[in-house]
């Protein structure tokens, strides 16, 4: 997936291609340049709300990312990817609300389809041995707390990763 200044490039440099065509007085490939200009758009305005969803809840505003969460049409109709980014957020907002039923099978639904990130993929097996240490399942608490041990983390998570690590160890 392209960043979004390069596909607004895009889209600009398939519209005055359009335009030139046109200008020309070649039809088709005018016409072939707007449709594909259009379908930038149209698949901007409709794939990237996952990562608008994502940055929402890494920024901590997690009102904001459920209010766009509401807004996501079929996830069926979505890439593996952006499904696995909706599942994770999803679950990360109802950790931030503590419904740890509601997180625990969304967060279990992003890490089956697959993260893209090693540090997504520990922030998720993280909060996951947290809501199993919450319900007093300590040996399912330490084996999410080792799964999140074995990727490459940002230190900030390290650090919690240590607590609870510590806290398992004595429980």
């Amino acid at each position: 997936m392209f960043p979004p200044k390069l596909r607004f490039a895009l889209v600009i440099l398939c519209a005055v291609g359009g335009i030139y065509a046109f200008i020309e007085g070649q039809l088709f490939p005018g016409v072939a340049l707007f449709i594909v200009a259009g379908l930038m758009v149209y698949g901007h305005f409709s794939y990237n709300r996952i990562w608008l969803i994502y940055k929402h809840v890494l920024s901590g505003e997690f009102e904001q990312a459920e209010a766009q969460l509401k807004k996501v049409g079929s996830v069926a109709n979505l890439s593996s990817e952006q499904q696995s980014y909706y599942y994770f957020s999803k679950g990360m907002v109802a950790m931030h609300k503590t419904a740890y039923e509601e997180a625990e099978s969304e967060l279990l639904k992003a890490l089956d389809i697959g993260l893209k990130t090693d540090n997504d993929m520990a922030v998720a097996n993280y909060y996951l041995a947290q809501i199993y240490y919450n319900h007093t399942s300590y040996q399912v608490a330490r084996q999410y707390l080792d799964k999140a041990k074995q990727y490459q983390i940002h230190p900030n998570l390290q650090t919690h990763i240590n607590q609870l690590d510590t806290i398992l160890g004595k429980s």
